[in-house]
């Protein structure tokens, strides 16, 4: 009988656990988000492009940098582009800045309705998001998390024409906007 008992346990030891749930595209985003904030230690370089890339790499693909530097103007935007990968969909990420810093990521999701679930993840992940400004498409929050450079976050929501031949279509861009 003991050995009955102990083979019957072994086998609800080694029986395989169920797999966990997806992580949500919201939940990506916005881990995501904070990631990209840099630690509150960091100085001036802290949004560098080399600095933002090894804070962000680890949670998305990106895709190669712009080509050589040489005879930009001034007022140049350097952008690069990525994506995290997700359950049934991705995520757009643009980073926007100069020659030396990025000022700013955008964050594009395909599906309406984000808006609430990104701001949720984000208190979820122990943000703070504090009410800047706010209309009927957009939205604009303060985003804070302890011992890391707070930032002002978007969210805009864009739809095509009810009326137009193909089915309507809907998404909500998010900009994450770094300090100065």
């Amino acid at each position: 009988m003991r050995i009955l008992v102990a083979f019957l346990l072994a086998l609800v030891v080694a029986a395989p656990t169920t797999a966990e749930e997806p992580v949500s595209m919201e939940r990506l985003t916005a881990r995501l988000m904070i990631e990209a904030l840099a630690p509150s230690s960091h100085g001036d370089w802290a949004y560098g492009w080399g600095p933002v890339s090894a804070r962000t790499a680890r949670h998305m693909h990106w895709h190669l940098f712009e080509p050589d530097p040489r005879d930009r103007p001034d007022d140049y935007v350097a952008r690069r582009n990525g994506w995290i990968d997700g359950p049934g969909q991705n995520v757009g990420v643009s980073a926007f800045g100069g020659e030396r810093r990025v000022t700013e990521l955008s964050f594009e999701l395909s599906r309406p309705d984000h808006r609430g679930a990104v701001f949720d993840a984000l208190r979820a992940e122990g943000a703070g998001l504090e009410l800047l400004r706010e209309s009927e498409d957009f939205v604009e929050y303060r985003l804070s998390i302890a011992e890391r450079h707070p930032a002002n976050l978007m969210a805009i929501e864009h739809c095509t024409s009810p009326r137009s031949a193909a089915a309507q279509r809907c998404w909500t861009i998010y900009t994450l906007r770094f300090d100065g």
